[in-house]
């Protein structure tokens, strides 16, 4: 955002670490392609420190929740067009174990466990949540719902954009599996 005019500093209400809890899209974000197939309130996948303070001129925000104002916005400039998201549809729970395992003692540090053990738990039982999404266990113990667990409704953003700008006429409830197994990439049949 800061390359195309807007203005970022820490978040002064804190980092989110994990979780985007209740991003919630707004008018505009219900209406933009990015979240076709998304329901107007979800969790993602999250690490920052940092947030959008200012948007670019002539962005428009898509949505926001209690702990980051900015959390999806969009800009379009002539024929080019940006999707910015603070969140990371890109991230599984595999990724945010390994973050969360590989800085342990900075999670305690800044009080998102209680102790080393703590954390490293966390880490090995979002591990196993991603070996095992039907572990409600442990999506209960985290409050992990299914808009993280569902790498198809997760990942729906990249979808739609995948669809938009490079397949499209293919139906985004398949874009997720045509990613996953190669075949999106394949060259389209004459």
């Amino acid at each position: 955002m800061v390359a195309l005019g807007g203005k970022v500093r820490l978040n002064p209400k804190g980092a989110e670490m994990g979780f985007a809890r209740s991003i919630l899209l707004t008018d505009a974000g219900r209406a933009h392609p990015m979240y076709d197939g998304k329901p107007s309130v979800f969790d993602a996948l999250c690490v920052h420190q940092d947030e959008v303070c200012d948007l670019p001129p002539g962005a428009e925000l898509l949505a926001g929740n209690s702990v980051s104002e900015v959390q999806a916005a969009s800009l379009r400039d002539g024929g080019r067009s940006f999707w910015g998201v603070q969140y990371h549809p890109e991230y599984d729970l595999l990724q945010i174990a390994a973050m969360f395992k590989r800085s342990a003692q900075r999670f305690v540090d800044r009080g998102y466990a209680a102790t080393l053990t703590e954390a490293e738990a966390f880490a090995t039982d979002l591990r196993a949540l991603h070996d095992d999404p039907a572990r409600k266990d442990l999506a209960w113990r985290y409050g992990v719902s299914t808009d993280v667990i569902d790498a198809d409704r997760h990942r729906r953003e990249f979808a739609n954009w995948f669809v938009l700008k490079w397949h499209p006429g293919l139906p985004p409830d398949q874009a997720g599996t045509a990613m996953r197994d190669g075949t999106a990439f394949a060259p389209a049949s004459a």
